[in-house]
């Protein structure tokens, strides 16, 4: 009796209107799960050409654009679905870009590792989630033992900083960080 694809659309482009104001210009990285729709369509034989843009199906406003991976003051940012398991996403990021990496994809991890060898200091940040746990759309996760990690990354003149989003008793944020 759960919700269907169209009932969950419409939570997402409803609660992703409240941030339009208030974030004009955003570069918005895309996940795994925002690539499904994608996926089907090609696994069913359907052309892309049929299927609306992801833009168009969120209501993205103009200043929000879509990206694989953007990259800062060479530092990257991508989601980091391909990078292997929690434990070796941040050395494999670092090795496969050759750069500082920041990605987000592993819910239960978070944290920075530093690797250096004689020529560079880099850096692969993992920024947790921002997801509630006690969502609909994360009920899957119930019975996992390891529960996700909310949290925010700042990278400030090439410093990465993590900051754990304190939760209270009833797993929701305590609204401060």
């Amino acid at each position: 009796d759960g919700w269907n694809a169209g009932n969950e659309l419409k939570a997402t482009v409803k609660r992703l209107r409240t941030y339009y104001k208030a974030f004009p210009k955003m570069d918005v990285i895309i996940g795994n799960h925002d690539e499904r729709l994608y996926n089907k369509a090609f696994d069913a034989g359907i052309p892309r050409s049929c299927i609306k843009n992801l833009n168009d199906i969120l209501e993205f406003p103009k200043g929000w654009v879509l990206h694989d991976e953007v990259v800062i003051d060479d530092v990257g940012y991508e989601h980091g679905n391909d990078l292997g398991g929690a434990a070796r996403a941040p050395k494999n990021a670092v090795d496969v870009n050759m750069r500082s990496t920041v990605f987000g994809h592993h819910h239960a991890s978070a944290g920075i590792s530093w690797f250096a060898n004689k020529k560079f200091l880099l850096f692969g940040f993992n920024v947790g989630c921002l997801m509630d746990s006690k969502s609909y759309a994360a009920k899957y996760g119930k019975k996992f033992v390891k529960k996700p990690i909310l949290g925010c990354g700042i990278v400030q003149e090439g410093i990465p900083i993590f900051i754990p989003m304190i939760l209270d008793t009833k797993g929701k944020w305590i609204g401060r960080l």
